[in-house]
């Protein structure tokens, strides 16, 4: 049991120092401003090449699933050619979402998820201004029972190492982007992807806004306007009948 608890620690602080960790996120929104977040947690195989104890790696990631899954997600063991890993997802409405809900290592630079403003109902503008940090992100993950027991200073280790881990993020729009700072775009500006490791700052500023037009309040708002100019015609109209008799 010492030996076990002496090798997840090491296998965790080899791990972090590194540069193996990888954290993909993917976060989709639709039209009916349904959200799903979804974070691919993996560690390069290649370490397990040089750790031969799969005791150890299988009770870290089943210490990290059961932790996600207390906090709701949906948790899967994930693997690839290249690593090894966590996938979770979670679904949201936007109206239930709060800015808590973030994955590690994110955070809400406004007071909501996503800020919504509205125009008389008839527009709506959405804006995403978060900032992330790696270093929170490895910081908060649950990689080992013992290591937290033992208050291993993650963030430090990070520090010292001078590698970071790989991080970056996909978000997917029903409607195009009007103002972003995302490393790439596609899908007609419906896709944008962010590198989340930046090489001379430690957190990264992410910006989204996009719009959504109501078209049955715009209807309803023409009909009414129409309604309110044949009122206006038939007043005029009756009033001159008046004055004739």
């Amino acid at each position: 049991m010492k030996k076990l608890i002496y090798l997840s620690t090491i296998f965790l602080i080899m791990v972090l120092t590194t540069g193996c960790v990888k954290y993909s996120y993917n976060i989709e929104i639709d039209k009916n401003n349904n959200i799903s977040v979804e974070k691919i947690q993996t560690i390069d195989s290649s370490v397990f090449g040089t750790y031969d104890n799969t005791e150890v790696v299988d009770k870290s990631l089943n210490y990290g699933k059961s932790k996600l899954e207390e906090d709701g997600y949906e948790v899967s063991t994930y693997a690839d050619d290249k690593s090894r890993g966590l996938k979770s997802r979670k679904l949201y409405k936007l109206d239930e979402i709060h800015r808590g809900d973030l994955p590690a290592g994110f955070k809400s630079n406004n007071k909501k998820f996503i800020e919504t403003k509205s125009l008389w109902g008839i527009k709506d503008t959405y804006t995403i201004d978060w900032t992330y940090s790696v270093k929170d992100a490895v910081k908060n993950s649950k990689y080992s029972e013992e290591a937290e027991k033992r208050d291993i200073n993650i963030g430090k280790l990070i520090s010292e190492s001078g590698i970071k881990p790989q991080a970056e993020l996909v978000i997917k729009i029903p409607y195009k982007s009007i103002h972003d700072n995302a490393t790439s775009i596609s899908n007609d500006n419906k896709e944008l992807h962010w590198n989340l490791v930046d090489e001379n700052n430690d957190s990264v500023h992410i910006i989204l806004k996009y719009e959504k037009y109501n078209y049955n309040a715009i209807i309803g708002f023409v009909a009414l306007l129409l309604a309110g100019v044949g009122f206006i015609i038939l007043y005029k109209v009756l009033k001159r009948d008046d004055v004739v008799y």
